[in-house]
């Protein structure tokens, strides 16, 4: 939708993507380059017809890669079910890995080697709509991902660096 001149975007924050593995393994890919971990161990994805499988998609693409396909889930909490029974690794966000939550005591999370990308979850409106809700529907929900979710998310991703002001929260590494 970047090229629709008629709509206003209300970010909640960003969040970096990130690698997901099997507990197991946390070590033994810690630093790797992404070719080789991509070299011994299968790729389970998010559909492509998704937006987070996309952007995963396209930041490979742009990056050389092309993984096998292997596995392919439309829900993040299939994704890490197969990480966490040890079927392959994932490139996935801290908010699609609480979806997952059943199964993260059975992954590990590492920073994405090489080039890091993140995504901006956002409300999108028609430009003239909503003029005085839109923003304060924006902040509501930034603010519950603050509270709710991002002490959830570093108990899961111990490196992880919650934002420094509510104002303008980020999650990058």
């Amino acid at each position: 939708m970047s090229d629709l001149g008629d709509i206003e975007r209300f970010p909640f924050y960003r969040e970096p993507y990130v690698l997901v593995v099997p507990r197991g393994l946390r070590e033994e890919l810690e630093g790797q380059e992404l070719a080789a971990i991509f070299e011994k161990h299968r790729r389970v994805r998010h559909s492509e017809r998704s937006y987070v499988g996309g952007q995963v998609e396209r930041h490979l693409s742009r990056s050389g890669l092309r993984p096998p396909r292997a596995f392919e889930f439309d829900t993040s909490d299939s994704l890490v079910a197969m990480v966490a029974t040890g079927m392959g690794v994932a490139i996935t966000t801290p908010l699609c890995l609480l979806q997952g939550i059943a199964h993260a005591s059975h992954v590990s999370v590492l920073p994405l080697p090489g080039p890091g990308f993140s995504r901006e979850p956002l409300l999108v409106t028609r430009r003239g709509y909503l003029v005085s809700l839109a923003p304060r529907i924006a902040e509501l929900a930034r603010a519950a991902i603050i509270q709710r979710e991002l002490p959830r998310i570093h108990a899961l991703v111990p490196w992880f660096s919650p934002p420094s002001s509510p104002a303008a929260p980020s999650m990058a590494r």
